[in-house]
């Protein structure tokens, strides 16, 4: 079945839809995207959700960034620590895929490499009944056969938790849209990673691991496992596949990627997503005083607020939300405060004083090269 392209912050032309597509379609609704009946079909509005989705009657939807893909890559690169990044994005093979096939192409990649190298082994405790002691000898239990011992031995094996990873992310990528040569692909090294074992991917399992000089080498394959974990959205009911795809957070990805790019810049400093309860004095009660939460506390010196919108400008003013919200943040710090939006076509560096701070609105210029990417974001420590 023919694919369904849209871009992202757009609106489609109207599009015929199933009503199983419909159903699916409508549990993504408000946040991811939004339809609406049309004369002829329905019209999908996307927001800031990119990637690709596989609706139940098998019909791959595409919300394609206006970010360039290779600008993209870098940034879901450096958010995730994958080293060596740069040497796939330009690969004939990555040319046809989009996002999802481009990070299960290199998966499969970095599994070849990591197969030929030779696969994590731990010993394992195992016991069994045995012809022959071997081990341990459990003392007080009964063999199940009268010729046969009972016995605890170590053993190494490939069944560790970093190969049950491996393979489990392999099972999470046969339930999304890959295109087929890839996804016969992937079926092959499942089959092939069978005496690994299998585990159930957690956020936690994730957060758990620790690295040393024996598993050094596979932080980054690992690393690539975790993006498309939580990069993955499946919805099911009663075990029947309503819809499954990887969509990709940018306004989350924006934010991100600046915080991480700017704590490089200034290892020096603590740059955070602060949270401040206290921020007003009570007469009676605080316990009623929202928290402020600004995106990103540079401690000490600025506060700065992402917003991934099409325009800085709207009816050719600034948002006044977004302003209002940014002077509260730098009353309750006592800090200058930068309003953060991608340039989409219209560059724009302005300063306002508000009483004794600066609010100041900047973007950034994500649709030109890698290097200008990095030289816009550095710079809006230096304003």
């Amino acid at each position: 079945m023919e694919s369904l392209f849209l871009q992202e912050h757009a609106t489609s032309e109207p599009v015929l839809l199933q009503p199983d597509e419909i159903k699916a379609l409508l549990r993504l609704a408000p946040h991811l995207i939004t339809i609406k009946p049309a004369e002829q079909g329905w019209r999908i509005t996307t927001h800031s959700w990119v990637g690709s989705m596989l609706l139940p009657t098998g019909r791959t939807l595409v919300v394609q960034p206006k970010v360039p893909i290779n600008n993209l890559l870098f940034m879901l690169a450096s958010q995730y620590q994958l080293a060596q990044w740069e040497r796939y994005t330009q690969l004939d093979a990555c040319k046809n895929y989009d996002l999802l096939d481009i990070y299960v192409f290199v998966l499969l990649e970095w599994l070849e490499k990591l197969l030929q190298r030779g696969m994590l082994k731990e010993y394992q405790t195992l016991e069994e009944d045995l012809a022959r002691v071997k081990g341990k000898y459990k003392v007080g239990r009964i063999p199940t056969e009268q010729t046969r011992f009972r016995c605890e031995y170590d053993e190494l094996s490939h069944q560790t938790v970093m190969n049950g990873m491996l393979r489990g992310t392999l099972r999470l990528a046969l339930q999304l849209p890959l295109q087929k040569p890839l996804l016969t692909r992937v079926k092959n090294y499942y089959r092939r990673l069978a005496e690994t074992g299998e585990v159930n991917l957690t956020e936690a399992m994730f957060q758990r691991l620790a690295y040393n000089k024996l598993n050094r080498h596979y932080q980054s394959i690992i690393n690539l496992c975790y993006l498309i974990f939580s990069n993955t959205v499946l919805h099911e009911r009663s075990g029947e596949s309503l819809f499954s795809g990887f969509l990709v957070d940018m306004n989350r990805l924006f934010e991100d990627f600046i915080r991480s790019t700017i704590q490089r810049q200034l290892p020096e400093r603590r740059v955070v997503k602060s949270v401040k309860t206290n921020w007003a004095q009570a007469r009676q009660t605080i316990s009623h005083l929202p928290a402020l939460i600004p995106d990103i506390l540079i401690e000490g010196r600025k506060i700065l607020d992402t917003k991934y919108y099409r325009n800085a400008i709207h009816q050719e003013k600034l948002h006044s939300a977004h302003l209002y919200q940014l002077a509260t943040y730098c009353g309750a710090y006592q800090l200058d405060g930068i309003l953060v939006y991608p340039e989409n076509g219209q560059a724009i560096n302005e300063s306002y004083q508000y009483n004794d701070t600066c609010l100041s609105i900047r973007t950034i210029k994500l649709d030109g090269t890698i290097a200008e990417l990095i030289q816009s974001v550095e710079e809006l420590t230096l304003s």
